[in-house]
This record gives C-alpha cells, sequence and structure tokens, in this order.
C-alpha cells in the first residue's frame, strides 16, 4: 500500500491494484447500468467481465432484496454521499446467490455533476452462515433453556464461546471495513492528483514535462512535442538527460534535474539564474531548433506527494525569441535617435504649449542658451527674431489646437549675443504625456542665405562665361523652345544664335534620337533631379555631331520651370565608341572575328539548321616558344601572317576567327569535304610558300569536319575538329601548350551596360545581408564578386535586345536568358572567378522554381544567388528607371513581401527588411 501514496503511481498502476483486488468494483452510470466490473467478478461470481457489460444491477440481486438495494442505490443518487453499507445477495452464475456487503459513492465531472456510480462488494456469505448459524443456536438455546435447566452451565459456557466468535467476526468486519476505507481513499488521491497534474501541464501554452525522483519523464505536454518534435508517449519513461538532446543538441542534464538536486546548474550555457524557495530560473540560447535561432526563459521546481516528500520535479519553457528581438529592436532604436539627436548639426526642440520640453546640443549651441535658460527662463518664442516672432508663434499655437499649418517654412533667430541666424523650420505634432506637442527640427541655413546674395554677384561673372565657352548653353522652357543659345552655337553648329531663339529644339536633333530626347527633358523638369544623355545636332551644313547633354531643372523670374542644358561635343568619343564596339566581335592583333563572335555564330548555325557547313580548327604551333625566344612582336607577326593566309584561302564569306591565343577556327558554309580539301591544300601551301619567300617558321595543327545534315550539332561539330586539330598536334615535335586569352577581360571592355554606382551599391547591400546573416569574410568577398560580375554574361546578348527600351518578345526573351550560362563560360575561363562561375549560372533562379536556367528551388539555390536576387531587386526598385521613377520604401517592402515564397527565399526577405534602415542610411 505504500506505494499507492506516492503521487507518480500512474495508470498502470492503479491497475494492477485493480486487477489483483479480492473484492469486486463496478461503476455504473447513473442509471444503474455497469461501464466497468473488476476482474475478481469472474473467480468470486463465475462471471467473465464483458457478460455484466452493459446489464442493470437489478439483474444479478435476489428478489428479496432488490427493493432495498433500489432504495439504497437511489438514496445516493440524490442525496450526498452516504457513509452505510449495504448487505444483499447476489446471483452466482451457476444459480446460487452470495452474500455481500456493498459500500458506494458517486463520481463528479470538473463542473462539480455526478457522472457515475462506483461501488467496491466484499464476499461476507461465510459470515451471513455464521451468523445465521448462531442465531439458530441461540434459537435452539432458548427453546430448550425451559428443557435443560440442569445444564445451564454448561450452556452459559457454550454462550459465551459463541459470542467470543461473534465478537471476532465482528472485529474482522471491521478491520475489512477499515482496509477498504484506506483503499478508497487513497485511490480518490491518486485519481485526483492525476488528473489535476494532466489538466495543467497539457493546458499550458508553454513547453512542460514532469520527472520523477529518478530523472524519469512522466507527463511531456502537447506544446513539448511540438518544440522537440518528441511525442509524449516518446518521451514518457525516458531519462530527461537523454531527450534534451532534441533541444539543446546535445545531451545534458535538465533544469528540473538540477532543482531535484537542489543546487545551480553548472556551465555558461545557463545566464541569469537564481534559485529561491526551491524553484530555479535560467535563461538560455540562442540554440537551434527547426534551423533557427530561439531564445527560452526556463522555470524548474520540486512536487511533492502527500507525505510531504519530493517526489519529483516540473520544468517550464518559455519561448522569449520574439521578446529579445523587441528588446534588442528598441535599444537600437533608442540608441540611433539618442545618438542622432545628440550628434546631428540639426536643431531638434519639443515644445509644449509655450514652453521647451526637449532641446539637443545643437540647439543651445547655435542659439547660445543653456538647457536651464531654455527650460525654465525663455518661452519658445523668445529665441526667434522680433521681425518674426508673432507669426511664428501664432503658427506653432494654432498647430497645437489641431488646425492645419504649412509644415516647413523659413525664420530668423536670435541668439544669446545678438547674432541673427537664418533657419529652416520641420515640425509635427505628437501626444506628449496626454497633451499634443511640436516635434521641431531647425537647419541653419544663413550660409545659404548668404549665398544666394552673392549667387546675384556671380550671375554677371557667369555670363561672361558662358559668352565665351566653347560648349553650348541653352536655356529651355517647358514647351521646348530655345529661350536662350550661347554665341558657341555659331562655332559649333554653324547657326547664328539670336536667329535660333524661339524655335523647338527638336528641330535641331537628329530625328532618331528626338522621342528619347523629349523623354529626358520631361523627365527632368518633373524630378528636378540632374540629367544627363547624348544625341546628335544637325549643323547648318547638314551634317550631325554627337552631343553629350548635362541638364538641370531651375524656375525663371516667374517661377516657370525652364532646363538649362550644357552640351558637349563628344564626336570623337563616339567614333572610338564605334571602334570599341568593333573590337568587341574582332581580334585586335589580326582583324579577324574573336571567339565571342565566333560562338555566337556557331550557336545561330545551330539553331538554325545550317547544313553542310565545314569547320576547319587549326593551332599555331611553337608560338610560345617564338615568344619566348625571339620576342612577342616576333609572335604577333607571324599571327597577322597566318590571319593574311587564311583570308586569302577561304571564301571571302567564311567566318575565319581566332578563338585562342594561337588557335583559329574556320566556318564554310555550303561547302563538302572534297572541297575542304582543296582549301586546306591551298593554305598548306601558301604557308611553304611564306616560309621559303620571307625565312620564318610557320607551323600549324588543323583538324575539320563537315556537317552534311542538322543531326549533328555544331558543337559536336566543333569538338571532332578540334579532337583532330589536338592529335596532330601531338603529333609534331616543336608543338607547345596554346595560351589561354582571357575572354573576361575582353568582354568587360567590349561593353559597359552596367548602369552607373550600380555594382558599388549591389556590393554595399550583399555585404551588409552576409554580415547579418553571419558569413564569413571569404563567402562575403565571393558575394561582392558577385555582385559585380554576376551579368557579365550580356556581353553575349545583341545591343537590339540589351537596350530595347520596350518589352522583350518571347524569342528575345530566350535570347536575354542566354546570358547566364554566358556568363558561366567567360568565368569558367579565369582563374580569378572560376569558384564563383555556378553562382553565375545560377543567379537567375526563383525560389518557387519558376526562374532560369535550371528551374531550381529554395535551397537548391546557392545562398549567394538567393541573396543577390533581393539586392538586384531592391537596387532597381529603388532607383530610377526610364521607364518609372524610384518606388518609396515603404512600397518596396509591400512587393518584397508580397514577392517572399515565390520569388525570394522568406527567410532572407525578412531578414533584408529589417536592415533596409541601414542600407538607405
Amino acid at each position: 500500500m505504500e506505494s499507492s501514496n506516492n503521487f507518480n503511481m500512474d495508470a498502470r498502476e492503479l491497475k494492477r491494484v485493480i486487477f489483483h483486488l479480492r473484492e469486486i468494483i463496478g461503476i455504473s452510470d447513473l442509471q444503474g447500468r455497469f461501464t466497468f466490473i473488476s476482474p475478481s467478478v469472474k473467480e468470486q461470481l463465475g462471471y467473465e467481465v464483458e457478460e455484466g457489460l452493459g446489464k442493470h444491477f437489478k439483474d444479478f440481486i435476489h428478489p428479496d432484496d432488490l427493493k432495498s438495494y433500489i432504495a439504497y442505490f437511489n438514496r445516493d443518487i440524490k442525496e450526498e454521499m452516504d457513509k452505510t453499507t449495504l448487505n444483499f445477495r447476489v446471483r452466482h452464475k451457476d444459480g446460487s446467490y452470495r452474500w455481500y456487503n456493498i459500500r458506494g459513492r458517486l463520481v463528479y465531472d470538473e463542473k462539480g455533476k455526478p457522472v457515475e456510480y462506483i461501488g467496491i462488494g466484499i464476499d461476507i456469505t461465510e459470515q451471513m452462515a455464521k451468523e445465521e448459524e448462531l442465531r439458530r443456536a441461540y434459537e435452539e438455546i432458548e427453546t430448550a433453556y425451559q428443557q435443560l435447566q440442569a445444564a445451564e452451565e454448561e450452556l452459559k459456557a457454550q454462550y459465551e464461546e459463541l459470542h467470543s466468535t461473534y465478537e471476532q467476526l465482528q472485529a474482522a468486519e471491521e478491520e475489512i471495513r477499515a482496509q477498504y476505507e484506506t483503499l478508497e481513499k487513497n485511490q480518490q488521491e491518486l485519481l485526483e492528483m492525476h488528473k489535476k497534474m494532466e489538466d495543467i501541464v497539457n493546458s499550458l501554452p508553454d513547453a512542460t514535462f514532469v520527472i520523477d525522483r529518478d530523472d524519469h519523464v512522466i507527463f511531456w505536454n502537447y506544446a513539448m512535442e511540438l518544440l522537440t518534435g518528441v511525442s509524449a508517449s516518446q518521451a514518457v519513461g525516458q531519462k530527461s538527460y537523454t531527450l534534451t538532446e532534441n533541444f539543446y543538441e546535445t545531451c545534458r542534464p535538465s533544469l528540473a534535474h538540477y532543482c531535484l538536486q537542489g543546487k545551480l546548474p553548472e556551465g555558461e550555457e545557463y545566464r541569469n539564474v537564481s534559485l529561491k524557495n526551491g524553484v530555479l530560473h535560467a535563461e538560455i540560447g540562442p540554440v537551434m531548433i527547426k534551423g533557427k535561432e530561439r531564445y527560452f526563459w526556463l522555470t524548474a521546481a520540486p512536487l511533492y506527494n502527500i507525505k510531504g516528500e519530493i517526489g519529483g520535479a516540473i520544468e517550464n519553457i518559455r519561448d522569449i525569441t520574439e521578446q529579445k528581438k523587441v528588446e534588442y529592436e528598441l535599444r537600437q532604436s533608442e540608441e540611433k535617435f539618442r545618438s542622432l539627436a545628440e550628434n546631428t548639426p540639426a536643431m531638434i526642440f519639443v515644445g509644449q504649449g509655450e514652453k521647451f520640453k526637449y532641446v539637443n546640443p545643437a540647439f543651445c549651441s547655435l542659439t547660445g542658451y543653456s538647457e536651464e535658460e531654455l527650460y525654465h527662463d525663455l518661452l519658445m518664442w523668445d529665441v526667434v527674431h522680433p521681425d518674426d516672432r508673432e507669426i511664428v508663434k501664432q503658427r506653432g499655437l494654432a498647430r497645437q489646437r489641431g488646425e492645419k499649418i504649412e509644415p516647413r517654412y523659413e525664420f530668423k533667430l536670435l541668439t544669446k549675443n545678438g547674432e541673427t541666424r537664418y533657419v529652416l523650420y520641420s515640425g509635427a505634432i505628437f501626444m506628449y504625456e496626454g497633451q499634443p506637442a511640436i516635434m521641431g527640427t531647425l537647419l541653419d541655413i544663413t550660409e545659404r542665405y548668404r549665398a544666394e546674395k552673392k549667387l546675384k554677384k556671380r550671375e554677371a561673372q557667369l555670363s561672361i562665361i558662358a559668352e565665351n565657352t566653347m560648349d553650348l548653353i541653352s536655356q529651355v522652357d517647358a514647351e521646348g523652345r530655345l529661350l536662350y543659345a550661347s554665341p558657341s552655337h555659331r562655332t559649333m553648329l554653324g547657326y547664328k544664335p539670336e536667329k535660333s531663339i524661339g524655335n523647338s529644339v527638336l528641330d535641331f536633333i537628329h530625328p532618331e534620337d528626338r522621342e528619347k530626347v523629349w523623354y529626358e527633358f520631361q523627365k527632368t523638369l518633373a524630378t528636378g533631379e540632374p540629367s544627363r544623355f547624348e544625341y546628335r545636332l544637325k549643323r547648318a551644313d547638314g551634317n550631325y555631331v554627337w552631343v553629350e547633354t548635362l541638364g538641370k531643372a531651375l524656375k525663371d523670374d516667374s517661377q516657370k520651370p525652364v532646363l538649362i542644358a550644357v552640351s558637349r561635343d563628344i564626336t570623337e568619343r563616339k567614333k572610338m565608341e564605334e571602334r570599341l564596339r568593333y573590337l568587341a566581335e574582332h581580334d585586335v592583333l589580326t582583324g579577324l572575328y574573336n571567339r565571342f563572335y565566333f560562338d555566337k555564330v556557331l550557336e545561330e548555325m545551330e539553331k538554325n539548321k545550317k547544313a553542310p557547313v565545314a569547320l576547319v580548327i587549326t593551332d599555331v604551333d611553337g608560338l610560345k616558344l617564338i615568344n619566348d625566344t625571339l620576342g612577342h612582336s616576333a609572335g604577333d607577326k607571324i599571327l597577322k601572317k597566318y590571319a593574311a593566309i587564311l583570308k586569302s584561302c577561304f571564301p571571302q564569306n567564311s567566318i575565319i576567327a581566332r578563338i585562342g591565343g594561337d588557335e583559329f577556327a574556320v566556318l564554310i558554309s555550303g561547302a563538302l569535304p572534297q572541297v575542304v580539301e582543296d582549301y586546306i591544300g591551298c593554305l598548306k601551301k601558301e604557308i611553304e610558300k611564306i616560309n621559303a619567300a620571307e625565312g620564318i617558321l610557320l607551323s600549324i595543327s588543323l583538324g575539320q569536319a563537315v556537317r552534311l545534315n542538322a543531326k549533328t550539332s555544331m558543337f559536336d561539330l566543333f569538338k571532332e575538329a578540334d579532337k583532330l586539330m589536338y592529335r596532330e598536334k601531338l603529333l609534331h615535335s616543336q608543338s607547345t601548350k596554346s595560351s589561354i586569352v582571357n575572354l573576361l577581360m575582353k568582354a568587360l571592355e567590349a561593353r559597359d551596360y552596367i548602369t552607373e554606382g550600380h555594382t558599388d551599391r549591389m556590393q554595399e547591400i550583399v555585404r551588409k545581408i552576409g554580415e547579418r546573416i553571419g558569413l564569413s569574410e571569404s563567402r562575403i568577398n565571393d558575394l561582392c564578386l558577385l555582385a559585380r560580375f554576376h551579368d557579365i554574361g550580356k556581353v553575349g546578348i545583341s545591343d537590339r535586345i540589351l537596350f530595347k527600351p520596350g518589352k522583350l518578345t518571347e524569342e528575345e526573351f530566350e535570347e536575354m536568358k542566354k546570358h547566364c550560362e554566358i556568363g558561366f563560360r567567360i568565368a569558367q575561363s579565369s582563374p580569378e572567378l572560376a569558384h564563383i562561375a555556378d553562382f553565375i549560372l545560377k543567379h537567375h533562379e526563383r525560389w518557387d522554381g519558376s526562374g532560369y536556367p535550371l528551374g531550381l528551388k529554395e535551397t537548391e539555390i546557392p545562398l549567394e544567388c538567393r541573396i543577390l536576387a533581393l539586392a538586384d531587386a531592391y537596387d532597381a526598385m529603388s532607383h530610377d528607371r526610364p521607364y518609372r521613377k524610384a518606388m518609396k520604401k515603404e512600397d518596396i517592402i509591400v512587393e518584397l513581401t508580397r514577392c517572399s515564397g515565390k520569388q525570394f527565399d522568406p527567410w532572407l526577405t525578412s531578414v533584408f527588411i529589417n536592415i533596409l534602415s541601414e542600407i538607405e542610411e
């Protein structure tokens, strides 16, 4: 019976006790139908448990005892629990009847409503038989008393013996009753404790578990299942030490374990540890739960059994991650505001009524007053110059009354030493200590005011400069009419300036450039932001010159918008750019096509299924040896000579390209094998002739292949010709390794397609994201390198597509998507970029798998590419584009959130939104 006193006796132990009781325990509903019968019914009455379940007690009680039993049962149901017992007869399965003493009571639910009736029956058949025997013996004694006067003493002795037996039976009955009451009390306490424990633990919102004195888990609530992924059925019976691995990533004693020991936990993982009145508190974190850092507040307390002994401990685990985050952000916000207010050169103040409530150091510094003077001796308007004091006062009080007043205006301050300072005021109304107050900033614009005075003085000087500069200086109104033209118009364009006034500037612009110029013109007037654009101007002789114009919007004396344009002749620069475009597709040394152009033609032939096509690949043998011994000028001479030979031996419509340092390729459309052999024969003869005539050592390795139909891909054709060339090269004793042309550097020189400042901003953004999520410095450096070169593959996209102002067609977009693969190939050819080539290939993949070129999704996409996607999108939205203005921060956040889980990694999106303020600063 001792174990039943311990609070942690579970349902299995209770079941074992009930199953081994000799007494019959029965539970019925309030109508008298059995819902539970203990297994002892089989031994005592011969019935299987299933034979009694669902039947009414009237089915088993002797008819003579039924009335008294029903009265006893109904009294318990209607009244308070009756502690009396009842003796009655119960039918055995064999038809006989056995006497039982029953003791019953009601069972209530949590609301105090009776739901069941439980009774315990003790077999008293033998006792009743003895009592019957005693009764009969007593009757016999009474009958024989008159007849056996002589045997009175003997009968008296027998009576005393029988009386003693009766007392012994009564004592036995009392002992059984006492045992039954003790069992019932212990059973009830156990049931109530278990019910209360389960209700409390499972209703807690925090993760909670309970251990016994041996550290075995006996309760594990639902919140604990969600936190650890371990179910209650798996946890119960396990030592808490082993289960902590699911939480801490390593096994260690739980806080509840330390609580049982009555000591503080060891190790640095617990912080803010306290032990008071046996209750242990501690904080842990960060710990990784399901891939995320979490912080928790732990509380462990001992649990006592009915004897007042410690029988176990309960531990509560509360997630405080969001609280820690809010605390951190609040500290950051307070520190930023304090730092801003205390260190900004702008004057910041808070005023309520007519008194200052707060002023920052800059306010005191400019006015010359101390905080004490401003708070206690002066009204807010006392620092305003008398000229402006009344109007500033009226506006300040009106704003506090809720009237709509212009939030920004200028006025004069009067400092303590009498100096006048000009300031720009900006303010807003907010509630301070339950009353409206003004938070205002004052910018000292005294120098600007003085500068404006000087500006008028300088205008005369600038006029002189404008009259004598070589650049074109123009003033244009909002309708595009020329209001002013500097004398340089005569020099550069051949027009008399005075005759140009009043004409539309579009009349002087090349028809192809007018739409672009007009767009830039209108954008500058609308935004007020300076603009820079290039276009062609028509000279008086009919020729055109290229100019670069810097435009700035101003207002004339009548406050109408006008554009001031300064234009410089860039005709020679444009010619140089044309030359650079030529060099993007041609080899500088030989004038032949380069590898970039060759690959593009190869892809076009493959796409167009062109056949027949012949491909010849050649390699100049020993070029490195020539460079090392005779110098690079000699090697260059051989390369140029060989390029001239190729041009002379192959048809004019052939694509002849230098595809490597010493490697050349020739594509011949419509050529059959025999014709190719003739061309190669001519090539070899020319080489022999040149070697003999000019005394140079030109040796080549050569391979050729012909595609007769579209079944053979151009890339397989290239591989075949290249393989044959290298096979021949191995046979040449003077063969050396071919030099590698740095395609990347040529590609960078070929085009400048990157928006000004874009790469610098991208590198700064990805660096901040990388630092925030804890990337190593080497990975952050790779991120910055990726930000700089991720779009390098666009050098392989035609200008028509790359710089198209409108929406791309489906075919054009498919062509544009190739820039990832082009960039991948370029990066692979450079030792400095080879390690980020895979990132360049995958930087247009999307989180939901709808990206290109591989259709990767979620974590299949490298982390660096997911970070770049956010940075690239943010930079695009936060800066002006020809087709739209920059978006506001709030709109950007809405768009990023909308695309989270579709285009962007949700976790990285959340991190990025949290650091937007830092990025904008």
